[in-house]
């Protein structure tokens, strides 16, 4: 059975999810509305205080002009303060309001200089740091400047003129992006980073005479986007819509905050970075703190850590708490990052700007680093993926996340070695996890429904690495990765699972193991790839179903082979899956929460039926070790009665081939058999010619009149009893009958149970107890003579 225990409640902020289709508009490009989110996101709510003691504290507020003041009731400048050589371990308290003045009007923005400082904002207060103008001053033109030359606008579908307003290119214009292998050549414009707000609302960016994308060039202008044009110096911003009575906000600045090198431990709390061109907070120094802050609608990365510049170290990071929305290419990117905690944070809508996704766009990306820990995030309705973990990253631990709606991968881990990615619910991205280039990856107990394909392991096309990292493993050959107790669930929409995953019949395998890249060090086949799979769930409930699983036997690209169940995987490949399972999981499919409504059932089949977890993957998520283990990441709703142990009769530990009547209780063993009932392991001369045992590699046997039971302590309520059973093959015709009773104080509640086939299926039988009391769960067999049936995998659970 297993003992529910209650996830690690994470602390962080909580947006709604949507649905991909709930989101995208019939637009070129679907830009989430900023105004909405910035409006519902926000600041986290925090209850920070001055520090005392460790350094000066200094006080700023919003137009403010004096230098540093240590005078709460005469604050300076922001910009001011933060340009002073400020001794170390100082603190600067921000006064709640709008910040636009704090960056210096060079591309590398306000430097931080002071080791040990620490920003943020005054207890209560929620300031805003932004990288933009609020222009006014706009006028109908008829005309646009395009490379230079004034042209007459001719918009046939247009119904109003744009509106331009001018600025000096030299002190306000953002620096263009030039690295090309980000841009997508369908987004040209993400590259020129300029962001117009109306009312908040971000604006799409179209383009002068485009050559690679038809739908960003002047015939697009309209509503809802801006144009940029220049003549000479000066910069013209033109925007499609009357900008009169909003409020206009133009990007003005690339970086905020920077540090190269120099001044470590900075700590941020609190405060929000928002319409930077570029980057709001660049820091290279070890020991950055951020918790409790925003960083929304930046042109390129909302966070940047960054440590392999020469003599700079990135390492002992930690980001708590805090959320990244909306930004241009990636929410957040760290490089060398070693030892970081990345916990509780909301990581959404990022690459707004269309960045190319398959070279470093993200709502995450990490690379570089080792022993990082990754927790109790959710990264949600990215355009791109959401967690990437890149290039020689050593240990890190992906656990306890929501990873939901993102457009291409939901995680993925390339080239890198001996991770983990446990306890995730990953829902509804393009892939689900993708492993690439990447070894002795532990894949234990994700949930991951209705992705494209749940699960990808592929080989990556780059040759063996042979630099420093490749002697502790990292050669970019894909081997050795192990994957336990994961759900693998492409449900769509029947009775009793998710109820909004959509009709449409997903041809996809659950999973695929395929070679995928074109050269091939260390593995030569899928075999390699994988080192173990099971005590898996798989279903689909597409009808006629699509391939369970797609596996690579052979050591050339192109040769996969597609089974369409996994029994037809297994007989093909027998070292895997022994214990897996292809059933319905049962998910309740209601709840505030994703996490709620991917939890199980209590009347779940695949409930307790999991394999042992590593003590170091437990410990990331603060879990102690349930007996049997948990399948998938979310614990079952309703605990089992106490008392009520063993459903996998793996007690006495027979071995195979071996068959026990009437095993004492005692030893692990909390069962009673009587007469001809007891355990047998696979292969004995009772199990012989038929199936495994369906979970572990022992089932109890029930023979002529017979039973098996064990004593209860119950509660009054409503009680399911679940349980996978089966004849025995050599029957000689005569089906064994078995009925389940429950005898108590209240009396004795008998039901028959016709169990048909050699083949293992789930039954259930419903109880309701009245008063609490003492009781016994029986299975009771009927037919004399010979005749054997075979039952394992018992769960009992009170209905919710």
């Amino acid at each position: 059975m297993s003992s529910s225990q209650p996830r690690r409640a994470p602390t962080g902020p909580r947006l709604r999810v949507e649905r991909m289709e709930d989101r995208v508009t019939p637009a070129f490009y679907a830009v989430p509305d900023s105004a909405q989110l910035l409006s519902s996101i926000g600041i986290p709510d925090h209850t920070y205080v001055p520090p005392s003691g460790a350094g000066p504290v200094y006080y700023v507020a919003p137009g403010a002009t004096g230098g540093p003041s240590t005078n709460p009731a005469a604050p300076g400048s922001a910009r001011l303060t933060l340009n002073s050589s400020l001794p170390p371990n100082s603190t600067v308290i921000f006064a709640d309001g709008e910040y636009r003045d704090v960056p210096n009007h060079n591309k590398f923005g306000t430097a931080v200089s002071a080791d040990g400082l620490t920003l943020m904002a005054a207890p209560g207060a929620k300031p805003w740091i932004l990288g933009s103008k609020v222009a006014t001053g706009w006028s109908p033109v008829q005309t646009v400047s395009i490379n230079g030359v004034s042209t007459p606008l001719s918009f046939a579908t247009k119904t109003a003129n744009p509106w331009l307003r001018t600025f000096d290119a030299e002190t306000d214009y953002p620096p263009y992006f030039n690295d090309v292998e980000e841009v997508d050549a369908a987004r040209p414009t993400s590259r020129l980073l300029d962001m117009v707000f109306v009312d908040r609302l971000s604006l799409r960016q179209v383009q002068d005479n485009p050559t690679t994308a038809a739908r960003e060039g002047p015939e697009w202008f309209g509503p809802g986007t801006f144009w940029i044009g220049t003549v000479g110096t000066e910069l013209r911003v033109y925007v499609g819509a009357d900008p009169a009575g909003k409020t206009v906000e133009v990007s003005a600045y690339g970086r905020g905050l920077s540090n190269f090198g120099g001044a470590p431990d900075l700590t941020i709390r609190g405060l929000g970075f928002a319409h930077f061109a570029f980057i709001p907070v660049d820091h290279r120094s070890a020991g950055t703190t951020v918790e409790s802050s925003t960083f929304a609608w930046n042109g390129h990365t909302g966070l940047y850590l960054d440590g392999q510049i020469s003599g700079s170290s990135a390492a002992d990071a930690v980001v708590r708490n805090s959320r990244f929305v909306g930004n241009g290419s990636d929410g957040v990117l760290g490089l060398v990052t070693d030892r970081m905690v990345f916990e509780d944070n909301l990581v959404a809508f990022n690459n707004a700007e269309g960045f190319r996704t398959a070279w470093a766009a993200a709502g995450a990306k990490f690379g570089r680093a080792s022993d990082m820990v990754i927790r109790g995030n959710t990264f949600a309705n990215n355009f791109a993926t959401g967690l990437w973990v890149d290039i020689n990253m050593f240990r890190t631990m992906i656990v306890d996340n929501l990873v939901a709606d993102n457009t291409n991968q939901g995680v993925f881990v390339e080239i890198s070695h001996d991770n983990v990615v446990a306890f995730n619910l990953i829902v509804r991205n393009g892939t689900g996890l993708l492993i690439a280039g990447a070894s002795k990856t532990r894949v234990y107990n994700n949930t991951l429904a209705a992705n494209g394909v749940a699960l990808n392991v592929k080989e990556d096309a780059r040759t063996q690495y042979t630099g420093p990292n490749a002697a502790a493993g990292s050669t970019y050959d894909t081997y050795d990765n192990v994957i336990v107790n994961n759900i693998f669930a492409e449900v769509t929409g029947a009775a009793n699972r998710i109820a909004d995953f959509g009709t449409t019949t997903n041809d996809q395998p659950t999973i695929q193991v395929v070679r995928g890249g074109s050269t091939l060090t260390v593995p030569q086949t899928s075999a390699q790839f994988v080192s173990l799979l099971d005590f898996n769930v798989y279903f689909d409930s597409s009808n006629p179903l699509p391939a369970v699983v797609r596996w690579d036997p052979t050591s050339t690209n192109g040769g996969q082979v597609s089974y369409p169940t996994l029994a037809a995987f297994r007989a093909a490949l027998p070292a895997y899956e022994a214990n897996g399972r292809f059933a319905d999981p049962r998910f309740v499919g209601t709840g505030a929460t994703e996490w709620e409504r991917f939890a199980l059932r209590a009347d779940s089949p695949v409930n307790g039926i999991g394999a042992a977890i590593p003590a170091d993957i437990l410990a990331a998520v603060g879990r102690s070790p349930t007996a049997p283990p948990l399948t998938g990441a979310v614990d079952p709703v309703g605990a089992p009665p106490a008392g009520l142990l063993g459903g996998g009769f793996e007690a006495p530990n027979l071995g195979a081939g071996v068959s026990a009547y009437a095993p004492a209780v005692g030893g692990g063993n909390p069962w009673a058999f009587s007469a001809s009932a007891g355990v047998s392991g696979n292969n004995s001369p009772f199990t012989a010619g038929g199936p495994s045992a369906p979970q572990g590699s022992q089932v109890a046997f029930l023979q002529d009149v017979s039973t098996i039971s064990q004593a209860v302590a119950l509660p009054a309520g409503t009680y399911r009893v679940t349980f996978r059973a089966a004849q025995r093959v050599f029957n000689g015709g005569v089906d064994q009958q078995l009925r389940v009773r429950l005898t108590g104080a209240g009396g004795t509640q008998a039901v028959p149970v016709p169990v048909a086939g050699t083949a293992y299926q789930t039954y259930s039988v419903d109880f309701t107890v009245a008063a609490a009391a003492d009781y016994d769960l029986v299975f009771e067999s009927l037919v004399p003579g010979g005749s054997t049936m075979f039952l394992d995998n018992v769960v009992f659970a009170a209905l919710a």
